[in-house]
């Protein structure tokens, strides 16, 4: 393995099944080398038959697809190639799944993110920086502690506001306005209101806090729904619309605090923790360096609204687990050692798409049904079969403060029991990300540089690089206080 053969893999994110469970459809990823950035088109996968077709096409982005209720219709976010030094950015297009032309229906100055469908599929839902007051010249006013960021540059006065469309196309409306950011939204009351992820207090910017809020579908004054200290990340309402699920916690260990699954009734009130017994922090941690980032796919409701779904990370696994809606015990649903699941969606059948992690396979797409799960991609079938990957062993043992740490060790190819190596430890923070059972990139490249032998270039006083690595990470048992 060498640093370029990066270039040449193709990388699978976001999965979106169906409604009827029939196809998926999800963002496919290559690297342009030359260019220097990423090139992502919308595929399509008929789950029956396995055929795999290619849906969008161009050397831009397009990602976010989602399908219309009736299956009929895609609506995904697309963004040109930069023509020289103008920076383009993402919109709303629609396309008919029985194939035509894409038809756009933004053009918002700064761009769009996280559209949602209406829940009679007549409306989009999205998010859009806006500016809370127009300034001109060069003199920034800054009203907020936070006004610029890495990568991103300064931004005095503009926040993420909730945006609604008809799908046929037409002005979109502002649904929030004011100095607020909105961190995620979702369809409300059957499309009359909205709920949103914020904080409208004025000391925002000086708290992780973050609550539940609904607002009128035309705009209007928010009303708080979620009671307490809170910090909430993602949330869904139930297929009835009768309460709203959401992944935070209460600060109860500080910023540490495992999030857990939430549900809160749809006219606001008391919420009711469905995981507190659980221990587990909710979502995929496992590291990859050869992963799209998908959006969050948690909680998830069963078709019938009786049960939650999400993932969570422990002992190098990602798995997908359900939780019953009256409460009770947390089951694991999906995955494994080298099954790992990253980002899932099901459809009203019960099916489930989803993508995995593995130590020596990239991501590939997945389906569960009712009699079994598997595979339907191998897009990088002939990279793996010209790469010498190298597999990991697991370990675990004490600290000296009594806590139980895992370890990976990955030994290089070629690796003789009788001989000393020098080695390389991989040391990991925490406490939300982990090492594990996932492919990194960086690791067999490094220990593939023991290949070379020593009779095939000058060392001179320095051993051969053959280094196997110790992955090191905190375990859930260690206090995440610390």
């Amino acid at each position: 393995m060498e640093v370029r053969d990066l270039m040449r893999l193709r990388i699978i994110s976001d999965p979106q099944i169906s409604p009827d469970g029939g196809r998926i459809a999800f963002v496919h990823t290559t690297l342009d080398y030359d260019e220097d950035e990423y090139v992502s088109d919308i595929w399509t996968v008929d789950v029956e038959a396995g055929d795999v077709f290619q849906f969008t096409a161009g050397r831009g982005k397009d990602k976010h697809p989602r399908w219309s209720p009736d299956g009929r219709m895609l609506l995904f976010t697309s963004t040109p190639p930069h023509e020289g030094d103008e920076e383009r950015k993402p919109q709303l297009y629609v396309i008919p799944t029985g194939g035509g032309e894409a038809r756009k229906l933004t053009d918002m100055k700064r761009g769009v993110e996280s559209p949602r469908r209406s829940p009679d599929g007549r409306r989009i839902l999205f998010i859009s920086p806006f500016p809370a007051e127009e300034q001109e010249g060069d003199v920034k006013v800054v009203k907020r502690i936070q006004y610029k960021y890495n990568a991103r540059g300064f931004f005095p006065g503009i926040r993420k506001h909730v945006f609604t469309i008809r799908t046929r196309g037409g002005k979109p409306r502002q649904v929030t306005e004011g100095e607020l950011d909105v961190d995620s939204a979702e369809w409300l009351d059957r499309g009359r209101a909205v709920a949103f992820i914020s904080n409208l207090n004025e000391d925002a910017d000086l708290t992780r806090a973050r609550h539940v809020y609904k607002v009128d579908a035309k705009g209007g004054e928010p009303a708080r729904l979620t009671e307490g200290k809170r910090t909430i990340t993602a949330l869904r309402p139930s297929p009835d619309g009768d309460a709203i699920a959401y992944t935070g916690h209460d600060f109860r260990r500080g910023l540490a605090t495992n999030q857990d699954i939430w549900l809160l009734p749809v006219e606001g009130g008391e919420s009711k923790n469905l995981t507190r017994d659980f221990d587990q922090d909710i979502g995929t941690k496992l590291s990859c360096d050869v992963k799209i980032s998908s959006p969050n796919p948690n909680p998830g409701w069963s078709p019938d609204g009786d049960a939650l779904h999400f993932t969570s990370t422990y002992g190098g696994v990602a798995r997908l687990y359900g939780v019953p809606r009256s409460g009770g015990d947390v089951e694991a649903v999906l995955g494994g050692v080298d099954n790992s699941v990253e980002a899932w969606s099901m459809a009203e059948n019960g099916a489930i798409a989803y993508t995995t992690l593995g130590t020596t396979s990239p991501i590939e797409l997945w389906v569960k049904e009712v009699d079994g799960q598997r595979q339907l991609t191998d897009l990088n079938r002939r990279w793996v079969d010209s790469m010498n990957l190298c597999g990991h062993e697991r370990f675990e043992f004490r600290s000296s403060a009594g806590h139980t740490v895992e370890g990976w060790i990955m030994r290089p190819p070629g690796f003789e029991e009788d001989k000393r190596y020098p080695m390389m430890v991989e040391i990991h923070g925490g406490p939300r990300g982990a090492y594990g059972h996932s492919f990194m990139h960086e690791f067999q490249v490094l220990a593939a540089q023991g290949w070379v032998d020593p009779e095939d270039r000058e060392f001179r006083d320095v051993p051969p690089l053959r280094c196997p690595h110790i992955i090191v990470l905190g375990t859930p048992e260690v206090d995440t206080k610390r």
